[in-house]
């Protein structure tokens, strides 16, 4: 190509820049052949053809021709020999232009070489640009006219459109010559610029991808990349792992998981799929959570998907052990303080006349019915986590079930100088389950007995909203932010500001509370202003018929 060497270019990457023009020993020695060559079949022609001609020996014979010849044999020398690579650029300008010089010498001795001048100025144009332009014309030109005022001397009228014909024609073509080098070379440069650069970006690109496989290799989840036609594009071995067969290789009678990961990866938008418990090939089982990414690319191009497959097994089997084990434990506690609270009662009619005994059975009685009900919970929440706790509907007063509800709490209002006060007023008629909807307005009613200040007031509401009935619970307790706020209703959440206070509670309440509600069609919201109060409200339909609670 030629000599390559760094340029500032405005381009934010380093390039090189080509020369084509002939800075090469060899490309100077090839720009310079033809001249010599056509000088040399023209000097052959002249001795085969002109037989005994004394004319053309005397011009082969004299000083001047021998002279020409001299010179152009010492441009030849020159193009071959000197290291043209180590000399700046326009240097190589002096073997065309001894060309020339040797034709006119030639020219003055009476041959007439002129058209030959044409070759070395298309050298001079093609290596030099605009400027070599000029000077091959002007000195071809001289070559011409020379040739032309020995020929023809004396010069008529007649004779002096010929004397400019050859320069015009050779002007003509130097510059045609120069222009059309010059958008080569522009082209050249450009090309050398986009290869460097595109060069650059494929290496960027490797190493970017070495980097990412190193990266996904080293995550614990299974990755999964495809493109808009569902071709795999990038999968790392845990994914491999954890299906048990290459994606590349899992063809019509792929295994259940394999089919579900790829009716996964074709969804529209982002989603994330339930953890679900698979048997692996050798028999195993795992609990695995796929989800799906949509990646966008630039310029509208379509975008990739990622599939995403989580192991969870660990997690989940300590998770099921712990609901177990919870289950269990709150089956064991239910019998014995059944029969407390039944001893409890028999000792009250005994012992009912004697007052410090009678309030002490109170405490009792109240701290049993408090666990009694946290074991419930504890009951209901591992129902919820297995999907078995069922409802069954009935016609009930929700007016009826908040007053039996606030008599449940009005042992622990008192204890905590909080009091409730029920603004219900009309009968309020719901379809639904007795025992659960009480179950979620007194654990409702218990937080906000708890959670506030001494002689603060919870109120209870009940009104119909189109075709749904709100109930809302209102305290002027201590509140929560409003991150805490949006968890309050995950299992086992309790904020951090009451985790260092001595209120108890298990964070079970409300997840318990709203997956009831759920359960009946219904909703239930929470809004709070910390350190001012909280307020509840629970929307049921009045037409409902539920079958049944998920978790």
């Amino acid at each position: 190509m030629g000599e390559a060497r760094p340029a500032a270019t405005g381009y934010p990457w380093p390039v090189r820049e080509v020369r084509l023009v002939g800075t090469e020993r060899s490309r100077v020695l090839w720009l310079a052949l033809p001249f010599n060559l056509t000088l040399t079949a023209f000097l052959l022609c002249l001795v085969l053809f002109s037989g005994d001609s004394p004319a053309a020996r005397a011009w082969l014979s004299t000083a001047t021709t021998i002279v020409g010849l001299g010179i152009c044999v010492v441009a030849f020398v020159l193009a071959a020999c000197i290291p043209w690579t180590r000399l700046p650029v326009g240097l190589s300008a002096i073997v065309p232009i001894l060309n020339l010089l040797s034709l006119a010498v030639i020219a003055a001795g009476g041959l007439r070489v002129g058209l030959i001048s044409v070759l070395p100025a298309l050298v001079l144009a093609r290596t030099q640009g605009t400027r070599g332009a000029v000077v091959g014309t002007l000195l071809g030109a001289v070559v011409a006219w020379i040739d032309l005022v020995i020929a023809w001397a004396p010069l008529t009228q007649q004779d002096l459109p010929r004397l400019l014909l050859l320069p015009i024609v050779l002007a003509t073509l130097s510059f045609s010559v120069a222009a059309l080098e010059s958008a080569a070379r522009a082209r050249s440069t450009l090309l050398a610029r986009q290869d460097e650069a595109v060069r650059q970006l494929l290496d960027e690109q490797m190493v970017q991808r070495a980097l990412l496989e190193k990266v996904l290799a080293a995550l614990p989840a299974g990755v999964l990349v495809v493109d808009e036609r569902d071709r795999v594009v990038l999968h790392n071995p845990q994914f491999e792992r954890l299906v048990g067969v290459a994606p590349a290789d899992a063809g019509p009678h792929a295994s259940d998981l394999m089919a579900s990961v790829n009716e996964l990866a074709r969804a529209d938008t982002t989603t994330t799929a339930p953890t679900r418990w698979w048997t692996m090939e050798d028999g195993t089982r795992r609990a695995l959570r796929s989800s799906v990414v949509h990646v966008g690319a630039p310029h509208g191009a379509s975008a990739h998907r990622v599939v995403l497959l989580e192991d969870l097994t660990m997690e989940e089997s300590a998770s099921d052990q712990r609901e177990d084990f919870v289950a269990a434990v709150s089956h064991e506690l239910r019998t014995p303080l059944t029969s407390v609270l039944g001893y409890l009662d028999l000792l009250r009619d005994e012992d009912g006349r004697t007052t410090s005994g009678g309030a002490l059975i109170d405490v009792v009685e109240r701290n049993s019915y408090r666990v009694l009900r946290l074991v419930e919970d504890l009951l209901v929440a591992s129902s919820l986590k297995h999907r078995q706790l069922t409802l069954v509907p009935a016609q009930l007063d929700l007016h009826d079930l908040v007053k039996l509800s606030i008599e449940v709490v009005s042992g622990a209002a008192q204890v905590a100088k909080v009091n409730v006060v029920d603004r219900t007023q009309e009968c309020c008629v719901v379809v639904g389950d007795r025992d659960r909807l009480a179950q979620v307005i007194v654990n409702v009613l218990d937080n906000a007995i708890i959670y506030s200040r001494p002689g603060g007031v919870v109120s209870v509401d009940l009104r119909t909203v189109g075709d749904r009935v709100c109930l809302s619970i209102n305290d002027q307790g201590i509140g929560m932010s409003e991150a805490d706020a949006t968890r309050a209703f995950e299992r086992f959440f309790r904020a951090p500001s009451v985790v260092r206070t001595s209120r108890h509670g298990t964070g079970l309440g409300l997840h318990i509370s709203r997956e009831i509600v759920h359960g009946h069609g219904g909703e239930m919201t929470i809004d709070s202003v910390q350190g001012i109060g909280t307020r509840v409200d629970v929307l049921l339909p009045t037409q409902m018929r539920p079958i049944g609670v998920s978790a």
